[in-house]
């Protein structure tokens, strides 16, 4: 019976391996990483996607930002001379990113009781272009059950009998109440 359920899982979530949000929200929790793939080959392209969007979004910030000469407090012109080399250089968003992917995945995975916000949290000075992707994609709700809730219950309350509710009271009806019931439902457990 075992076997059966495991297998029918592999098979009914293998397909969201190869969706970009969910290759791209496990790649980015440090509990998983490439880890939590079934097929290494997903994890080689979610890998790659995650290379994309950390250069797209290095290419944004450095876009963003304004060069400014900063003023010369060194009597020496040798260091001058150095500092205005370094400010000439390029800077090479791709393969900044592909350090970026590489650090991070290269740190071994956090405890499985770890919250990934909360690791991003602490994390952040080290990797600043990740944190914005966890945002991004982290924010996305994995199931619509709490949204179809919401919609039953608006059409029980807004119904032919009740079609002169004013939009607060629906709004009071809908919201306030589930989150009391949130509330109660918190405390007993």
């Amino acid at each position: 019976m075992v076997t059966v359920l495991l297998d029918s899982i592999v098979k009914r979530l293998s397909p969201y391996e190869k969706k970009s949000a969910t290759r791209m929200a496990t790649i980015l929790d440090p509990r998983f990483k490439k880890i939590g793939f079934q097929h290494m080959s997903n994890a080689e392209q979610a890998a790659h996607c995650f290379e994309n969007e950390l250069t797209a979004l290095m290419n944004k910030d450095s876009s963003n930002d304004t060069n400014v000469e900063p003023i010369s407090t060194n009597k020496d012109p040798l260091f001058d001379y150095i500092g205005n080399k370094a400010r000439s250089m390029a800077r090479n968003t791709r393969s900044d990113a592909i350090i970026a992917k590489r650090q991070y995945l290269e740190r071994p995975l956090s405890q499985q009781d770890v919250d990934p916000l909360l690791w991003m949290k602490v994390n952040q000075t080290d990797f600043p272009a990740i944190k914005t992707l966890m945002l991004k994609y982290f924010c996305i709700p994995a199931t619509s059950v709490q949204s179809e809730r919401v919609f039953i219950k608006a059409g029980q309350i807004v119904s032919d009998r009740r079609t002169r509710l004013k939009e607060e009271n629906v709004n009071i009806l809908l919201f306030l109440n589930q989150n009391l019931w949130l509330t109660s439902s918190e405390t007993t457990e």
